[in-house]
């Protein structure tokens, strides 16, 4: 942290911005309320920003959202070859911005915060690998990084946590040298935590669940009903679902998009999915409704929360009286339906559906999706004809097997009143044209 300074304009510089030199938070205490700002170098030019913060914690923290919004990467790094961890950091974090959620993007700067600052910051990318290791055995150790005098409980983290929490840290370094921000440094191999299991070998997030439950839960969903729906006819993570709008609703193409306006895609995938069943007057009746919030799924005409969304569930495997219901769960329904569709539909259509290939970008949806899109209809029906390939499995066996186990009217023969017909993916192939 450089010397503390004085100027005319009552400014005081106070400290460097999460530990980057480049980037100090100034005070002016001779006002009341306090002020704050942040000023750095950019291309050999003083720039600054006053803070609309009166308190020091606050203006951390928004000092952190200019240093990211106005400064390239690059500009972090004052040695390229060999900087401080401190200086790459940013750049991960700007990147991860574009490709992870908001959730994600807190978490990242949580860790910052909490693993990375004090016991990496200040370590050159050469010594990087060294020091994860020895922060990997203090995690593992004390729950957190190890501080003399400080104490701390065992066992706090899962290896799976400590696993993330290190590799991260070698992901940005690696990416750096990648991108060429730095060089002189070689790549990080990846730093194996004891008790880390990947993905593919952990247990799963949620069990099988049979018609018969599906049923029951459908039976006492109550006002849920629409949430549990919706999960039923697209198999999509639920915090996608309860993040879909009004304007991502399209009627006319059989089709909804689970990506919201404006959002990147992430690693895990948001994708489009075909309106089938009980859909249809889920989301007609949905969009005559005239309420502010433009959410789908509506909790005091509010949109519903992460915690709402939990505590349903919870509530309607309660009420259903299911077998190891602790062991239902939203992915429940996700695996057993994207199980269902195998061998039923073919791997394009089952990987659309569930998100793990053919996103579409936004220009692409465009052409597909908005009526007045001079794309030729043929064109349509070759991209979205696996989503169809999944409406008619899903017209044709899984709901009608779902309205005999439950006593809920499903109202499926309302899907057979559009004015539209989808056309599938079996059509084309003989040389159907449009209905």
């Amino acid at each position: 942290m450089r010397k503390l300074e004085r100027n005319t304009s009552g400014w005081r510089s106070i400290e460097s911005v999460a530990g980057w030199d480049k980037f100090q938070l100034y005070v002016k205490e001779d006002v009341e309320p306090r002020k704050f700002k942040v000023r750095w170098s950019e291309l050999g030019k003083q720039c600054s920003r006053v803070l609309e913060a009166r308190d020091l914690v606050s203006a951390r923290e928004e000092a952190l959202d200019v240093v990211a919004e106005v400064i390239s990467p690059v500009v972090y790094i004052s040695n390229r070859k060999d900087p401080p961890f401190g200086e790459i950091w940013p750049g991960w974090e700007a990147f991860r911005a574009e490709h992870t959620t908001i959730e994600r993007q807190v978490l990242l700067r949580s860790r910052w915060a909490n693993y990375y600052r004090d016991r990496l910051g200040s370590f050159r990318c050469s010594a990087i690998e060294n020091e994860l290791k020895k922060l990997r055995n203090e995690l593992l150790k004390h729950g957190k990084p190890w501080k003399e005098g400080v104490k701390t409980s065992k066992g706090r983290l899962h290896p799976d946590t400590i696993d993330e929490i290190v590799n991260t840290a070698r992901r940005a370094v690696n990416r750096a040298i990648d991108k060429q921000l730095i060089d002189g440094v070689p790549k990080i191999d990846r730093i194996k935590v004891p008790g880390f299991l990947p993905p593919k070998d952990r247990e799963p997030k949620g069990r099988y669940v049979g018609f018969d439950e599906i049923g029951r839960m459908i039976d006492v969903a109550g006002h849920n009903l629409d949430e549990l729906l919706i999960e039923c006819g697209c198999a999509s993570r639920i915090g996608a679902i309860t993040d879909l709008t009004t304007d991502r609703i399209y009627l006319q193409a059989g089709i909804f998009d689970l990506l919201p306006s404006g959002s990147a895609q992430t690693a895990k995938g948001r994708p489009m999915a075909p309106i089938s069943g009980p859909l249809w007057w889920v989301f007609r009746e949905r969009l005559a409704r005239h309420v502010a919030d433009p959410h789908i799924l509506l909790y005091r005409s509010e949109g519903v929360t992460k915690k709402t969304r939990s505590q349903t569930m919870r509530r309607i495997r309660a009420k259903a009286e299911l077998a190891d219901a602790h062991l239902v769960t939203w992915y429940s329904i996700r695996h057993t339906l994207g199980d269902f569709l195998f061998e039923r539909v073919s791997a394009q259509a089952r990987s659309m559906l569930l998100g793990h290939a053919e996103l579409f970008d936004e220009s692409e949806k465009r052409k597909l999706l908005d009526p007045r899109s001079p794309t030729s209809e043929i064109y349509r029906r070759e991209k979205l004809g696996p989503l169809y390939e999944v409406a008619k499995v899903l017209n044709e066996q899984w709901w009608p097997e779902i309205q005999k186990h439950c006593k809920t009217d499903l109202r499926l023969g309302e899907a057979d009143s559009q004015q539209i017909r989808l056309v599938y993916v079996s059509d084309l192939k003989q040389g159907g044209s449009r209905p």
